[in-house]
């Protein structure tokens, strides 16, 4: 089942989490221990305020390290920041590690999204299945094959099912400002009658590809079990010589792609050692698109090697 998919990929973390109650148990049987030892000595008010001290030397640190930790953030936003500034085209990077809830945005602006536009309409399509409009069984198969497979004709089939639209007004409903959905996606044979009269152009932005991800990690788009069905279709994306290029091969990466000879995209959800985090890296390089597939991979490497 693909919520079993999802248990093991947090295997881990719930182990670490269970070595930490095991360590903490011990550290309370210890200072029982020794409160009980205290009763048998006249030294009870020093021993009271030691600990009064200890305790604010644990929070002093615990404080250290939260300021520690923003301050790494930024750094990474600075290194990252500084590796953009080698590149051609313009450039739009958003993070998140989501076990902090700490993030980042560089360049906040859209882009023509190319086949990014298909996270939005896979969770469209799983809302009209939550809502009763199509069964799971009818719309599954063009759902699986544009979003692990990226294929445009499945893409239309799912814009004719649901309207012509019916993804815009999706994005709107959940927060998702900066998405739009015009047109269909060429190449393919059943394009045709899904132009936008006003010759507008699909479009959204890093920071909503980021949202969406991040919904679906958390079980909350459309519902769990569609979020969880939507991150195993990730989890099989047959396109990976982008962001997960540049992570080792024993790691999880949930991951998007969209690319033309102008655009170039990949958006991810990469369940790391040191914590799970989502990057999107959108890039406008006009006749350059295919030419930036190394720097993603370059990038990404060097922000799991930063965390990591």
């Amino acid at each position: 089942m693909p919520t079993k998919k999802i248990q093991r990929l947090k295997k881990g973390r719930l182990a670490a989490a269970a070595a930490i109650f095991v360590a903490v148990l011990v550290i309370v049987i210890a200072a029982a221990s020794k409160k009980n030892n205290d009763k048998k000595t006249p030294a009870k008010e020093k021993t009271s305020a030691t600990s009064l001290a200890e305790q604010t030397d644990v929070q002093t640190s615990s404080d250290e390290e939260q300021a520690a930790k923003k301050a790494d953030i930024n750094e990474l936003k600075q290194m990252v920041s500084e590796m953009l500034e080698t590149q051609g085209g313009d450039w739009s990077v958003y993070f998140k590690k989501l076990d902090t809830g700490e993030s980042f945005l560089i360049n906040d602006r859209t882009f023509y999204p190319a086949s990014t536009i298909k996270l939005f309409a896979m969770a469209a399509a799983y809302q009209q299945i939550y809502d009763g409009i199509y069964s799971e069984e009818t719309l599954y198969p063009d759902i699986s094959a544009m979003a692990s497979g990226s294929n445009n004709v499945s893409f239309n089939n799912l814009v004719w099912d649901m309207g012509n639209g019916y993804i815009t007004k999706w994005c709107a409903e959940h927060g998702l400002n900066d998405t739009y959905q015009y047109t269909g996606l060429y190449p393919a044979d059943n394009a045709d009658g899904l132009e936008d009269p006003e010759d507008r152009e699909n479009q959204t932005s890093a920071k909503d590809i980021g949202k969406l991800l991040e919904d679906i990690y958390n079980g909350e788009c459309v519902s769990k079990l569609y979020s969880a069905r939507m991150m195993c279709l990730l989890l099989d994306q047959e396109y990976r010589d982008k962001i997960p290029a540049g992570i080792p091969q024993n790691v999880a990466v949930a991951n998007k792609t969209g690319e033309t000879y102008d655009v170039s995209h990949d958006s991810a959800i990469v369940c790391a050692p040191n914590g799970d985090y989502i990057l999107v890296i959108m890039c406008d390089y006009p006749d350059n698109g295919f030419e930036t597939f190394d720097f993603f991979t370059m990038l990404s490497q060097a922000v799991y090697e930063y965390l990591n």
